[in-house]
């Protein structure tokens, strides 16, 4: 009986268990996205929608031409602008959700939906509050990611099963379609899909993927040839002079952001041993045969495990230190490469040449290295790196249960987020999971699993608190404005500064570009003053 019941109770599991996760992501980032107001650009876009439907075209027309090629994306973002945030803060919410259940489908398992969940709500307040938890920010960074793994999806289910739907080239379009990082990677992503499947699987494929590829080109030209592409870069002032110091800029601001940030860690440390576990499990099967390449591989990874945990956990700045310093850290980052790198493509040979960790890497890295001539870089730019590292460790952490990579990920968690009374908890799971029985191996991973879930509560609460605070100001705010316009006064009316800064983007007080925009927002006359208390 017990065992009818237990059965029954795995099938509902596989059945239902990522619906499950995917439902959970919603819930909790629309407690965040219900309480997210306008900031920045989205006073600027709105005014997009302050006319008719010939003003609304006109604006995007002309944003085209002096602003950037991002088309779909602003249409979408200007069009709920004009609406209630609540339609929004549902949308941005599905798209986390969507990106949490189409990431573990082009993943594999219900575990994969863990590890998703994991990340988001990890995301670092940096990073969100110019990204994911801003109306037109995230259409930038969210809706592109959600596209791209649906895409993915999409089209690795096709080549599973020997057919593609009319559908995939489409997809492939308004993925490519969306912004300039997310349109090169749904570009590269299509390519080397269909090499790997032409080159060395030997397959035949059919026409509808090259139109696909066509159709990933053309979205993606329309983004990054755009006129507004060039226009800017003629007038866009980089943070140093000269082409060449731009990129020797960028590849050190951009390489210690990723490696050495606080935004990174969480990352870092899923697919740090993602890749460690990947190569205990399979390096003995076969690819790592030379003894000069393990010793290379066990150097290197020595090196960039112990390197990173002691940077994490110091308050050494990076571009502080040393030459001779640097070296060292530039050998960590090749070290990283190497280990994350061998992982995968011994997970490829091992697991019915499944490429999808090492596309996962070359995209995830590809998006950063398109960033080094650009004059602007900031956290938001991490965001696809970011949901990359995860769908690597996604595919690869549930394999390894027998190694107890949850586990170990769970006790790695406590020592860099100071959490020393968590400890025991996944230290005693990994020792659980090392007797290799089935059913003691479970209780293990889910034990560690909520280890790691508490302690990305622990990050997600102070957001949920934090947009709850600022959104009561806020209102109180457009409160003020109200009740000083229905007095008929011109003079000055007083404003709240939010008490939250690192929970929301910028506000007039912080750039005063946005001063004449919050006014229209607010609907006063260009003559009033308005005072920031």
């Amino acid at each position: 009986m017990f065992k009818v019941l237990l059965t029954k109770k795995r099938g509902y599991l596989q059945r239902y268990g990522l619906l499950i996760i995917t439902l959970i992501v919603f819930i909790f980032t629309f407690l965040v996205t219900k309480n997210v107001r306008l900031y920045g650009d989205d006073f600027f876009y709105r005014r997009f929608t302050s006319k008719d439907f010939a003003y609304f075209l006109s604006k995007h027309k002309e944003h085209y031409f002096l602003a950037n090629g991002r088309v779909i994306v602003h249409l979408l973002a200007t069009y709920f602008l004009g609406l209630p945030t609540l339609y929004w803060a549902v949308l941005n919410s599905c798209f986390l959700a969507g990106c949490t259940y189409f990431g573990a489908k082009a993943s594999g398992n219900t575990y994969s939906g863990l590890i998703f969940a994991l990340g988001i709500a990890f995301l670092h307040p940096n990073m969100t509050r110019q990204s994911v938890y801003w109306l037109t920010g995230s259409f930038n960074y969210v809706y592109p990611i959600f596209l791209l793994l649906i895409y993915w999806y999409c089209l690795k289910r096709s080549l599973n099963y020997d057919s593609i739907k009319w559908y995939v080239p489409v997809l492939a379009f308004f993925s490519a379609a969306s912004v300039e990082q997310t349109g090169v990677m749904t570009f590269g992503l299509t390519l080397i899909v269909l090499i790997e499947n032409v080159y060395i699987q030997k397959k035949k494929l059919e026409k509808m993927y090259v139109l696909t590829l066509i159709m990933a080109t053309v979205g993606m030209l329309s983004v990054i040839v755009s006129p507004a592409v060039f226009y800017r870069a003629s007038i866009q002032q980089a943070p140093v002079d000269g082409f060449f110091s731009l990129i020797k800029y960028n590849i050190k601001t951009i390489s210690t952001t990723f490696l050495f940030s606080d935004m990174m860690k969480p990352y870092h440390i899923f697919v740090l041993t993602a890749a460690i576990g990947t190569i205990i499990k399979y390096g003995k099967d076969q690819g790592l045969t030379k003894k000069w390449l393990n010793a290379i591989l066990v150097i290197f990874g020595a090196n960039t495990v112990i390197g990173w945990l002691w940077q994490m956990r110091s308050n050494v700045s990076i571009r502080l230190v040393p030459n001779n310093l640097f070296i060292y850290f530039a050998l960590l980052g090749l070290g990283y490469l190497i280990l994350v790198g061998v992982a995968g493509y011994l997970f490829y040979k091992n697991e019915n040449y499944n490429p999808v960790p090492l596309i996962a890497l070359i995209l995830c890295f590809g998006s950063q290295f398109m960033m080094v001539v650009s004059p602007v870089f900031g956290p938001r730019n991490l965001v696809c790196a970011v949901f990359m590292l995860i769908l690597y460790a996604a595919i690869l952490i549930p394999k390894l249960h027998t190694v107890g990579a949850v586990a170990v990920c769970g006790a790695v968690f406590c020592y860099l987020y100071q959490l020393p009374w968590f400890l025991p908890i996944p230290i005693s799971a990994f020792v659980i999971m090392l007797f290799k029985r089935k059913e003691l191996s479970k209780i293990g991973c889910i034990v560690s699993f909520i280890t790691l879930a508490f302690i990305a509560l622990n990050n997600l609460v102070p957001t949920i608190k934090g947009y709850a605070e600022n959104a009561i100001v806020y209102d109180q705010n457009i409160q003020i404005a109200k009740d000083f316009k229905s007095q008929n006064r011109i003079d000055y009316v007083h404003q709240r500064k939010l008490p939250k800064e690192t929970y929301g983007w910028a506000m007039p007080y912080h750039n005063t570009y946005y001063v004449p925009y919050y006014r229209m927002y607010l609907k006063l006359d260009k003559e009033t003053e308005i005072q920031w208390q």
